[in-house]
């Protein structure tokens, strides 16, 4: 417990502060011009990983470039580590390291020369900073491109590099705008053991659609629909509030299960994907997950595999979509 002397002290820091923020971008609606972002105010605190999506990737990008102070805005207040920003001055700040192109990188080194040359005034020997970057490498699982020339590395390989340098630079906020790219599992594993070390020391921001990359690497998810956040908190009460599936049932003859199912109990819906059945829950109502399989059991339906749902993003964003009819 925090006592009611040193509560005072405790200080709540802000990588990122946004406040009603709007674009000076334009598009063109029934005759009208709207601005393409409308009245954002985003909240990332110190040591946090926080995903911004959006149902359009133009959006999402916009909102990152604002963000990072590369895009002017119209109007509003936006604050980065504390430091106040002009609201036209398109600058890279010094507290900040800004992702969102593979080409950052010297084509003609290995990934550990551009390591050592990336860091060569960190004030480490020599030898000291070659062995911890090996050891990092090996840690991520990157040890297969450690002497591998840049240039023969993939987009997402090159932009997997540049995140680990921000993680070795001062910088107190990073801004990894990695929308228009697609990453493996493996490389999503990658990504998280990077934020790992990146919020030790500060925060980062995820610009991506890709609901795998935000489900393992962000603490927190703001999704933009039409202009405006219509969500902002964290990813697991995302999937709690709007992932409605509840289970995914595999079988041979799906279409026959799922007319089954929806003969013996009703309140849930079912939709057929491939050989799956998706059981959805859009009400208030919900059985335990025992009584359900009970159910299907006394109904001599025997699946080849039922797996309970623990809640994914790519389904949350969907509902979400509906919700707003988009």
């Amino acid at each position: 417990m925090i006592s009611k002397d040193t509560a005072t002290d405790v200080k709540i820091r802000r990588a990122v502060q946004m406040m009603d923020i709007c674009s000076a971008e334009h598009y063109c609606k029934d005759n009208k011009l709207k601005r393409v972002l409308n009245n954002i105010s985003l909240n990332v605190l110190v040591g946090e990983s926080v995903g911004i999506a959006a149902k359009k990737d133009d959006e999402a990008k916009l909102l990152l470039e604002i963000l990072a102070n590369v895009r002017p805005y119209y109007s509003g207040k936006s604050i980065l580590a504390e430091k106040g920003m002009m609201q036209k001055k398109r600058v890279i700040l010094p507290h900040l390291f800004y992702i969102d192109t593979p080409n950052m990188l010297f084509d003609n080194m290995t990934v550990l020369e551009f390591l050592m040359f990336a860091t060569v005034h960190s004030g480490i020997s020599t030898v000291k900073r070659q062995r911890m970057y090996l050891d990092s490498l090996i840690e991520y699982g990157l040890e297969y491109i450690a002497l591998t020339q840049i240039a023969l590395l993939s987009d997402e390989e090159k932009l997997i590099i540049e995140l680990i340098v921000a993680s070795l630079s001062n910088s107190e906020l990073v801004v990894f705008n990695v929308l228009a790219y697609e990453f493996s599992d493996r490389q999503v594993t990658t990504i998280s053991k990077i934020c790992k070390v990146i919020k030790g020391n500060g925060s980062i921001v995820i610009g991506t659609n890709e609901a795998k990359l935000i489900g393992v690497c962000c603490d927190k998810v703001a999704y933009v629909l039409g202009g405006t956040i219509e969500y902002f908190g964290s990813v697991d009460s995302l999937c709690k509030s709007w992932d409605k599936v509840l289970y995914r049932i595999t079988d041979n003859h799906p279409t026959e299960v799922a007319s089954k199912l929806q003969e013996i109990y009703s309140e849930y819906s079912y939709t057929v994907a491939g050989n799956s059945i998706l059981v959805y829950n859009f009400s208030k109502n919900r059985i335990s997950d025992t009584e359900f399989v009970s159910k299907l059991f006394e109904n001599g339906i025997s699946p080849d595999n039922i797996k309970i749902n623990k809640g994914r993003v790519a389904n949350s964003f969907e509902e979400l979509d509906k919700e707003h009819d988009l």
